[in-house]
């Protein structure tokens, strides 16, 4: 039967040149020079063949196709998600808070996208394949204007802290869209991520200057980690310096990271940046912070990221334990609300 000599074909052409992709209930198959082309009868009968097969048997039925098509069919694949992402906004906001350590009590929020787009990714991959599809900009735009519309049910007077590429920092698309959400610039904290490098930092300094014009201030992201050396630091010279969470895991009981983040505070004071420890996750790391004499403090021990406005309205900043026998039996003492 013609539907038996096509599935013997394309079984030994598999084993000869390697298998890539599954048979699916319809098959369209590709030419290398990337043009679709369905093949009349054989799709139907491989689609017949297809529905008759038990799952084993379909589980080893496969098409072969070559490098340059499969990455076709990812690309084009990818392509698909990220316009759905980008005409449903299939993106949420949760706010992670910002205490001051020294006063006890939270002054900004972290703005964190969440995608509810299926199949379920994190973050930062959905922004990269946005970028690989040349739709990076568009979905860090669709992003920050969800996350300054979600800012507003804040605890008032925090300030919120919003990531931007340094392709969105430079682009002329940032400044009008930080303007056109009416939320307060002088609230506005723009977090330069740090996992794509800078090879020239003067439009990034003229955007910063562009930015502090307007009260908008600029934060270098997990500085400590990938691109985010001291030399990172000092072309940028940012309102606000975020240390990672790589330097801040045991602070309190490693010297050397305790002299590296003491070091951190000290260029901070000269250079009048304010200092974020990112990544808090027990007390005593949150004491040591205290004595070292770290501004602001975010992580799991304050609270997790939550997209619920009652989880924002309710964040509390634990202060010194008293008398504890050790940081992490400390009871926190719960400072008066917000106002």
């Amino acid at each position: 039967m013609l539907e038996s000599r096509a599935l013997r074909f394309l079984l030994i052409v598999g084993l000869i040149n390697g298998v890539v992709c599954t048979v699916a209930p319809s098959i369209v198959l590709l030419r290398p020079g990337g043009a679709e082309e369905p093949i009349g009868r054989l799709v139907l009968v491989l689609a017949m063949a297809a529905v008759a097969l038990t799952p084993m048997q379909a589980a080893a039925l496969w098409v072969v196709v070559s490098p340059r098509v499969r990455a076709l069919l990812a690309s084009r694949t990818t392509r698909r998600l990220v316009e759905q992402i980008l005409r449903e906004e299939t993106i949420d906001t949760a706010f992670q808070p910002i205490i001051d350590v020294q006063l006890g009590r939270v002054v900004g929020a972290e703005a964190l996208s969440r995608f509810t787009t299926e199949p379920a990714r994190p973050p930062d991959v959905w922004f990269a394949a946005a970028e690989s599809v040349g739709r990076g900009l568009d979905l860090e735009e669709v992003a920050l204007r969800r996350a300054l519309t979600r800012a507003f049910r804040l605890p008032h007077g925090c300030y919120v802290a919003v990531n931007a590429s340094p392709s969105m920092l430079i682009s002329s698309r940032l400044l009008p869209l930080l303007q056109a959400s009416g939320f307060p610039l002088d609230r506005i904290v723009v977090e330069v991520t740090e996992h794509t490098s800078i090879p020239d930092y003067a439009p990034v300094r003229a955007a910063r200057e562009q930015l502090r014009a307007h009260g908008i201030r600029l934060a270098v992201d997990d500085a400590g980690a990938g691109y985010a050396s001291l030399q990172h630091v000092l072309a940028l010279a940012p309102d606000m310096i975020k240390i990672d969470r790589s330097l801040i895991s045991g602070v309190d009981a490693d010297p050397v990271r305790g002299s590296m983040v003491a070091a951190v505070v000290m260029f901070a004071l000269q250079s009048g940046a304010a200092l974020v420890a990112e990544g808090v996750e027990t007390a005593a790391e949150l004491d040591a912070l205290r004595t070292l004499a770290v501004d602001h403090a975010q992580g799991y021990l304050i609270a997790r990221p939550s997209t619920d406005p009652a989880d924002w309205a309710n964040w509390r900043a634990p202060t010194a334990p008293a008398r504890a026998r050790n940081a992490d039996q400390a009871v926190y003492v719960i400072p008066p609300t917000i106002t």
